[in-house]
């Protein structure tokens, strides 16, 4: 119990400076919906799907890649990550991205003129990892549209109750986008922090607008 302000002021800037010290000690960002899914999102898809896909170029155990419509006599050696974020653009022209969790992962297999295939790598033991994924040479890209952001979304609209009337379409877009920002933020660090753990594997954050024009000339590597 504390017996008045001086005591109140003191303690909160006990706990600021403890923080402070203790910062490194945990992950930095761990706060909010999104930098939660974000930390899934890299632990439960990036970091399973690049061990799976280690295990299964060493041989070292038995892990099975399959692609549909390609052979696998041509081996995969690397391995590239390519997470699609939808633009500020995208979330607003089409909404349902961010509440349909079937609409986003289909949008990517919909872009035209893009020869992406859905594969997977299936363990010998544990859940196999399902991807959308183009294969260049001996690298294998995985290409994702996280829907997990969609989960940090869900979570503020019961919170917050954004889907009440009182809320306009310009207020729900502002935390929708802001939502996305985090996510990124979030991801980027978390991969910088994992570098050294996954030498050797390319992870790449993109924005993708669904219009093919638009992404055609600045994702020019969905398109080869």
């Amino acid at each position: 119990e504390y017996s008045d302000e001086n005591d109140v002021e003191a303690l909160g800037r006990n706990i600021v400076d403890y923080i402070s010290k203790k910062s490194e000690d945990y992950s930095p960002v761990v706060v909010g919906a999104a930098c939660s899914t974000a930390q899934g999102y890299m632990d439960n898809f990036i970091i399973s799907a690049a061990n799976a896909f280690k295990s299964y170029s060493e041989g070292k155990e038995k892990v099975a890649l399959e692609i549909a419509g390609k052979k696998t006599e041509n081996r995969p050696k690397t391995l590239e990550f390519h997470i699609l974020l939808p633009t500020a653009d995208a979330c607003k022209n089409i909404p349902e991205i961010l509440s349909n969790i079937k609409i986003a992962s289909e949008y990517i297999y919909n872009c035209r003129k893009c020869k992406i295939s859905k594969g997977v790598i299936k363990p010998s033991e544990g859940r196999s990892v399902s991807f959308a994924c183009k294969q260049k040479g001996s690298t294998l890209q995985i290409i994702d549209i996280p829907t997990t952001f969609q989960a940090s979304y869900k979570t503020a609209e019961a919170i917050l109750g954004i889907k009440d009337d009182a809320m306009s379409d310009a207020e729900r877009f502002r935390y929708i986008t802001k939502e996305i920002s985090m996510f990124a933020a979030t991801l980027t660090k978390l991969i910088q922090q994992s570098n050294k753990k996954m030498e050797g594997i390319k992870i790449v954050i993109d924005y993708v607008s669904f219009d093919c024009d638009i992404d055609r000339k600045n994702l020019p590597w969905l398109y080869e």
